[in-house]
């Protein structure tokens, strides 16, 4: 009987049902054409269309995504973002920095059933909070990413912040 239990668990262990890390992550390597939605279903939507190249970065121990968004009238928008697998916390981890928004945010979450659920929380200045939840679909040839942000600190009133659709 032990003996079967080792080998149930060096099987589970080699087919990565036990293993967790940054190559789960792999749906998001490659070229995509992207489409940002803000404040999608309101009379304030705003539309545009960008790219995002993803590549493993810094020995492979992330993946490096580059957007870019030409904006009418304004600088171009780039964000640069950071995903990993962070072993010490069993997490999913995503910093996010932006061209167009001063702050860094370190979103955390986990992965289920091809979703990339993750939340953060900053400051804004004036006392107040800023949080933020996430989640990211994934399908062979597709993301479709859900952004809600509150500064309820209940985190009972969330606003649909963005709907960002991505193909190869």
């Amino acid at each position: 009987m032990k003996q079967l239990a080792i080998l149930l668990i060096l099987t589970l262990n080699k087919t990565g049902a036990f293993s967790q890390g940054t190559s789960d992550l792999n749906f998001l390597l490659g070229e995509w054409k992207v489409k940002r939605i803000y404040s999608p279903n309101t009379d304030k939507v705003r539309e545009y269309a960008g790219k995002m190249s993803s590549v493993y970065s810094l020995d492979s121990a992330f993946i490096e995504c580059r957007f870019e968004f030409e904006r009418p009238d304004k600088k171009k928008a780039i964000d640069l973002v950071f995903f990993n697998y962070n072993s010490l916390f069993n997490q999913y981890e995503s910093m996010w920095l932006s061209s167009t928004w001063p702050v860094k945010v370190l979103m955390e979450g986990k992965i289920e059933q091809n979703v990339l659920s993750t939340a953060a929380q900053f400051p804004l200045g004036n006392g107040q909070t800023e949080y933020v939840r996430d989640t990211l679909e994934f399908t062979n040839n597709k993301l479709l990413r859900r952004t809600y942000i509150t500064t309820d600190s209940t985190l009972r009133n969330w606003t649909y912040h963005l709907l960002e659709v991505s193909e190869k």
